[in-house]
């Protein structure tokens, strides 16, 4: 069946740079090999809904607080 995705992400990943588009709880990364996430990019996909993305970060100690779109 089709299924539609409303959330996707991507992450730049240490050594590896930015790794593909993955959608609603996929795992964005590299498993297994100590290397830090560096960025990410997080969008709402499709016209029908409007909003803000809210999301929570942690970087190197420090906790970095909400932000939206």
């Amino acid at each position: 069946p089709f299924i539609q995705h409303y959330v996707s992400y991507k992450t730049h990943v240490q050594d590896y740079g930015w790794q593909g588009k993955v959608y609603e709880g996929a795992i964005s990364g590299i498993a297994n090999q100590s290397k830090q996430i560096e960025a990410i990019t997080i969008t709402l996909e499709g016209a029908q809904y409007s909003g803000n993305i809210e999301y929570r970060t942690h970087v190197e100690d420090i906790e970095v607080g909400k932000a939206g779109k």
